[in-house]
């Protein structure tokens, strides 16, 4: 058995890694996938969240180059990202047997160690939805969406709450957008975090 190391640090970085993991599906999903965060470490490091209705997408920028045979890696984070914590330190087993997350502090002081591993699966080709998309800039009364998928893309940046960083609470919506001729799909936008790509999808991935 082997170990897969990697690290992901900065506060954007935390932050991303905190939104996907909001954003992933609950433990009665049965796509078991879908309960884990996708690391993708092809040409760019991105990770990413989806339940299905809503996902996210965003840029990191890993400590060291990861190199992950298949580029991809879906791992189930067992327990929250404190809120004092700068950067992940992964070590998952690559027998997909249990494995740790340590979060530590700016000062590099570990303040919470919770259980990980990696979900043998095959991710939703997200980037296929992603990719044919367009943009059209509508007004959001124009649109009716279900408020809870926007606040819970809201709840891991915003002030105050427990998944929260105390960032910039701002959090327009940006954009709607065609997904076919019987779906749309909303974009939201992130000023403090604009590497993150959220889409809302009012039909399931």
């Amino acid at each position: 058995m082997n170990h897969i190391h990697f690290t992901i640090q900065g506060q954007n970085d935390i932050n991303a890694l905190r939104l996907a993991q909001v954003c992933t599906a609950g433990k009665d999903e049965v796509r078991y996938y879908l309960q884990g965060v996708c690391f993708n470490f092809f040409t760019e490091s991105t990770v990413v969240g989806t339940d299905g209705s809503i996902l996210v997408k965003t840029q990191i920028y890993p400590a060291a180059k990861i190199n992950i045979p298949s580029g991809e890696l879906i791992v189930q984070i067992h327990g929250a990202i404190p809120r004092p914590a700068t950067a992940a330190h992964f070590t998952l087993p690559d027998d997909y047997t249990e494995g740790r997350v340590t979060f530590v502090s700016k000062t590099g002081r570990p303040i919470k160690e919770v259980p990980a591993q990696v979900i043998d699966a095959i991710y939703p080709k997200y980037e296929q939805v992603l990719e044919n998309l367009k943009s059209d800039t509508v007004a959001q009364e124009k649109i009716s969406f279900n408020p809870e998928l926007i606040s819970r893309a809201a709840k891991a940046v915003t002030p105050g709450h427990k998944h929260s960083n105390n960032v910039d609470p701002a959090f327009p919506i940006a954009s709607v957008v065609p997904g076919s001729s019987n779906d749309v799909a909303m974009t939201v936008e992130l000023p403090h975090l604009p590497e993150a790509t959220i889409l809302l999808m009012p039909v399931r991935l």
